[in-house]
């Protein structure tokens, strides 16, 4: 991702909700890679790194290059309207070709006149490429896709053309996802992770999104309060090991409150695995993966926890309860 930073009216922390641009890929659990693109010769370590893990490994891999515009948005926009204090910072800033010499400078890698030759034989190989696109006429643009395409044709506003901007429903109804996390473990090998981490994912969080509900620290009442209570001694009791074991869930997954036929238990599943996949129903559960909690908690996952019990829809968990008992 070549991350430029400002758009031309907005601020990082303006345009998304997490520290890095890159953050979205954490659910993926790959490798990612912030680097300072003021930097030539770490961009060029982390490229090669990257490259060669995916060639070893044939998994995915993020590099977050961490830039800025010099001269704004684009050749219209002035981004010190919107940017002020910003683009003083950015005009008074060296750029990278200065950067990187003064570097090689001082290491006694080039002189001064090597750095300068340099520069002066790109310049005029750009020029030479400038001179040469504005004498030709331009070549038409030949698609890779140009066979595979042949034979459709653009939308238009005719009357009985079809509508190619309409919402296509491409959800899956929680019952659904219900049904394979059911069947998990019958589903071919080659499916099965697919299912258990995008599907796994999509039905852990339609859930867990219900039970959050500001509750200023109230606890359970009705049938599930009575429910804990008889299984766990006590309601503070249940507390004490729901949260031991949300913490003790090693890197990401989640920690659960489930009916086992008809019997409360606590239990964790690791990554998107839901309990279900076990014949157990889960009446309650937290999300423990660090991008839960890492905004505001970062690495202290027990404050996070903690803090959970306040903001816990003991009215959803009594209907979670009584649908557990009538299945």
């Amino acid at each position: 991702m070549i991350n430029n930073q400002i758009g031309f009216t907005a601020s990082p922390k303006e345009s998304r909700s997490t520290t890095y641009a890159t953050d979205l890929a954490k659910m993926l659990e790959v490798p990612i890679f912030h680097v300072n693109g003021d930097d030539p010769e770490a961009v060029w370590y982390v490229a090669r790194l990257c490259a060669e893990y995916r060639q070893k490994f044939n998994k995915d891999v993020f590099i977050d290059l961490l830039c800025y515009r010099r001269h704004g948005h684009n050749e219209g926009d002035e981004p010190s309207f919107t940017q002020p204090a910003l683009y003083s910072k950015v005009k008074a800033h060296p750029g990278t070709r200065q950067i990187y010499g003064n570097r090689l400078l001082g290491e006694g890698v080039f002189s001064r006149e090597e750095l300068q030759a340099v520069s002066d034989a790109l310049t005029e190989r750009y020029t030479q490429a400038q001179g040469i696109a504005r004498a030709e006429a331009p070549h038409p643009p030949i698609s890779a896709f140009e066979g595979e395409w042949k034979g459709f044709r653009a939308t238009s506003q005719k009357e009985g053309d079809p509508d190619l901007f309409k919402p296509v429903k491409t959800s899956v109804s929680v019952r659904e996802l219900l049904k394979y996390s059911e069947k998990l473990n019958r589903i071919p090998e080659n499916l099965r992770t697919a299912i258990r981490n995008h599907g796994g994912g999509h039905l852990n969080h339609s859930f867990f999104w219900h039970l959050l509900k500001k509750n200023n620290g109230a606890k359970p009442t009705r049938n599930v309060g009575d429910g804990i209570v008889s299984a766990f001694s006590s309601f503070d009791n249940f507390k004490k090991l729901f949260s031991e074991t949300a913490n003790a869930r090693f890197g990401s997954g989640w920690a659960w409150l489930v009916s086992n036929e008809g019997h409360l238990e606590i239990a964790s599943t690791a990554n998107q695995d839901n309990p279900i996949s076990e014949k157990k129903i889960p009446i309650m559960g937290i999300d423990v993966w660090e991008h839960a909690y890492y905004l505001k908690y970062q690495n202290r996952r027990a404050e996070y926890v903690d803090a959970f019990f306040n903001v816990i829809n003991w009215e959803q968990v009594e209907k979670n309860f009584e649908h557990a008992k009538k299945r």
